[in-house]
């Protein structure tokens, strides 16, 4: 029997009340609403349990829990069964298959063009593909190494994984949906090489738009598992072979003055070299690569390789102190040996003035980091700016003696990275006006 709802009441009327046979009703009316109220808070409640609180300014970021490889991601699914319901493609989004392939080209098919405007964010997805590591889980005083590309970068990418041997944190970035297919297939192809990476996904459809370095370096550092990673681009290889086992075990036995040997507030550089092409060829190749610090110390001696931008941008990269790098003979404990950890690294002060141009390639504790100002697109301010946020927070550098990084030099468009830049001064200024207000006390310094 069909139960009929009570009737509706006026409880401002003095005139109107519920009688004895309507009261049990009522009370039963109420019940049901309650539970129901209650029943739809708890799956909202779980729902959004799944889907983790992102950092402040990273709204457009989807987090995903740990778990998934291989198959669609739950969350994200059940978010899209949620939510495209609004939009009128609830049906459209239950037809979605398990492949994580075909869920990424329903999203960039959702995605509006964007051919002018900056402000708007890029979606980014956080371990669509996730490590398959040998160890499972990683210890929190681990290095996971953090790089970025697109399709174009795909062979630096295996050839960086290749000497760096450990966990990596992956952004990869897609502006077109055939770009999709081309990642899907690279990790199918190369699925043993590349087992150690998590992959997270940047995607926006546009055609003019510039490459946001600084989007994807922090959706790889959201991605990192431990407390430090290793920040690079992709065009860099971390040295010497094996970097990451050596890296690890390096960094625990470092002693650093203060706060009773805390690293927290500490940058860990790997001095940065150009490798040359050979005569009359254009790219270096990438059995240049020095395996050791002492293979690279006999190719500077040959003129073979020198440090980065040291004379096309010299305050880069200058307060490293190579001089002092290349004085410093290798360590054994890189071969197995049991140096002290007073003599693996060598502080450098970095000044104010210095501050403004640096741009290393650093270990960091990634807890309270600073985070990248994601305003610039292309090459210009964006990392500098990072580094000038590093040094007003107060964070000290040490410079890692036995371990540096190589770029594979080639042909560069010296004009139009000077046309990106001048695009990005005014989002430089915005930057500037941020510090001001955040750390007065070091900007006025």
């Amino acid at each position: 029997m069909m139960m009929m709802p009570p009737p509706r009441f006026d409880w401002k009327s003095t005139t109107t009340r519920p009688t004895a046979n309507q009261t049990p009703c009522l009370i039963l009316f109420l019940f049901r609403t309650t539970a129901i109220s209650l029943m739809l808070l708890s799956l909202y409640t779980n729902f959004r349990a799944t889907i983790p609180s992102v950092w402040s300014s990273g709204d457009d970021v989807l987090l995903l829990p740990s778990g998934y490889y291989g198959d669609t991601p739950a969350p994200l699914q059940q978010y899209y069964n949620n939510n495209v319901s609004s939009s009128g493609n609830m049906l459209e989004a239950r037809r979605l298959t398990a492949d994580p392939r075909t869920l990424m080209k329903y999203l960039f098919e959702q995605l509006p063009l964007n051919n002018d405007d900056r402000q708007i964010k890029p979606l980014s997805l956080l371990h669509v593909v996730r490590r398959q590591g040998p160890n499972g889980s990683l210890d929190k005083n681990d290095v996971v190494l953090t790089t970025h590309l697109s399709h174009t970068k795909f062979p630096n990418l295996l050839l960086q994984m290749k000497y760096w041997n450990g966990p990596t944190s992956v952004a990869v970035y897609i502006k077109e949906e055939s770009e999709i297919d081309l990642l899907f297939n690279f990790l199918q192809e190369h699925e043993q090489k590349v087992r150690q990476a998590s992959f997270h996904i940047v995607m926006e459809k546009t055609s003019k738009l510039q490459y946001p370095f600084n989007t994807l370096r922090q959706v790889a550092l959201d991605g990192v598992e431990s407390d430090y990673f290793l920040a690079m681009d992709v065009d860099f290889i971390p040295l010497p072979e094996n970097c990451h086992g050596n890296l690890t075990e390096t960094l625990s036995k470092i002693k650093v003055p203060n706060n009773n040997n805390n690293k927290n507030n500490h940058l860990f550089v790997l001095p940065a070299f150009s490798i040359f092409p050979l005569p009359n060829e254009t790219h270096a190749r990438p059995e240049m690569v020095p395996s050791t610090k002492r293979e690279a110390k006999k190719m500077i001696h040959r003129n073979q390789m020198k440090q980065f931008h040291k004379y096309s941008f010299p305050r880069g990269h200058g307060p490293t102190q190579y001089k002092t790098w290349l004085l410093e003979e290798q360590n054994n404990d890189v071969a197995g040996g049991t140096t002290a950890g007073s003599d693996l690294v060598y502080e450098i002060n970095v000044t104010r003035r210095q501050s403004i141009a640096y741009e290393p390639y650093v270990v960091g504790f990634k807890p309270g980091m600073p985070r990248y100002w994601e305003d610039f697109r292309g090459f210009g301010f964006d990392k500098i700016s990072f580094f000038q946020e590093c040094y007003a927070a107060g964070y000290r550098y040490y410079v890692l003696k036995d371990f540096f990084c190589a770029h594979l030099d080639h042909p560069t468009n010296a004009s139009y990275e000077l046309e990106m830049h001048d695009a990005n001064k005014p989002y430089y200024d915005k930057f500037v006006s941020y510090m001001k207000i955040k750390y007065p006390d070091t900007t006025k310094r």
